[in-house]
């Protein structure tokens, strides 16, 4: 049993935990994480609110994140004999659309299920909006804030059945993200997002509260550079209860329409491509896990975008 609980944990937090309710996408893990700094795009909504305010169309984005391939019942304690996999994924849906021009409102769903044990489930509502003009600053810079609905659901099995005859196994709670974004320079761009501002418990003994996640990041834009048509560089700083994490990113566009990356952070290396044709996109990551699971070191992630 305990393998079990060391499983669930090390997944969780690596991955979307009650201290870490961040979901994931293809384009974003291509560049190991790094991506608070990255405007204009519907990934955005889940890394920095502030940031999809100058979008021009309306963006639906859908992504599916498949962690630890490989990993089966010979890595966790089973009730049952023999070997089976282990399915842990994840699967978004979101959607921004402008509101003048310089403003936009976004909704998305995300779902973390680890073998049908635990899911959490995040619907979130966000809206972003140009600030710089109404202050009267410079740099030019964006505010967002995105409120959140989570619930949170354990499977029943042989070890927990006695458990929830006491306990409910779903509980919801609510949760809120404020972000900033600033244009520093023609080519350099800054973003910091505070998730989980303000959040309610959601463990099943109302124990489990999400933690304050702070976000920093830059984006340095090089054009023209190295044979290609664009080259960013892109670096976050996270801070979480005492503990950090620091992810680096590389974008290159050889080409207008198609984009290469990769990045690394303290939990696994990326590789990442990306494609639009017409008024679609096609993006996919492959994240090796840097410690743990030997024999379940990959993750795929994939995404599928539509520009209205």
């Amino acid at each position: 049993m305990s393998r079990v609980i060391v499983l669930v944990l090390t997944v969780c937090s690596q991955v979307y935990s009650y201290h870490l309710p961040l979901p994931e996408n293809a384009r974003s893990s291509g560049t190991g994480g790094a991506f608070v700094a990255c405007s204009g795009q519907a990934e955005s909504l889940y890394y920095n609110p502030a940031a999809f305010y100058n979008i021009k169309n309306t963006l639906l984005e859908m992504d599916y994140n498949q962690y630890l391939t490989g990993l089966n019942s010979e890595s966790a304690l089973t009730p049952d004999d023999g070997y089976y996999a282990v399915n842990i994924y994840s699967l978004g849906l979101g959607l921004v659309s402008p509101i003048g021009s310089q403003s936009a409102i976004g909704i998305y769903y995300h779902s973390f299920s680890y073998h049908e044990l635990n899911t959490i489930q995040v619907l979130g509502l966000a809206f972003s909006s140009e600030i710089s003009g109404l202050l009267n600053m410079e740099p030019q810079g964006s505010l967002g804030i995105a409120l959140k609905y989570l619930h949170n659901e354990y499977g029943e099995n042989v070890y927990n059945r006695s458990f929830f005859k006491s306990y409910s196994s779903k509980i919801t709670g609510f949760a809120m993200d404020l972000g900033l974004f600033f244009n520093v320079l023609e080519d350099l761009d800054a973003g910091l997002c505070i998730l989980n501002l303000v959040s309610t418990d959601i463990g099943i003994l109302g124990e489990d509260s999400i933690e304050r996640l702070i976000k920093a990041g830059i984006k340095y834009s090089i054009k023209k550079s190295l044979g290609m048509k664009e080259i960013a560089l892109l670096f976050d700083f996270t801070y979480l209860k005492n503990d950090y994490d620091l992810s680096f990113g590389l974008e290159m566009r050889p080409v207008d329409k198609f984009s290469i990356r990769t990045g690394i952070n303290f939990t696994y290396l990326a590789f990442g491509a990306g494609y639009e044709v017409s008024r679609f996109s096609i993006n996919y990551a492959l994240n090796y896990m840097l410690s743990g699971f030997e024999q379940a070191a990959l993750n795929h992630k994939a995404g599928f975008g539509i520009k209205f």
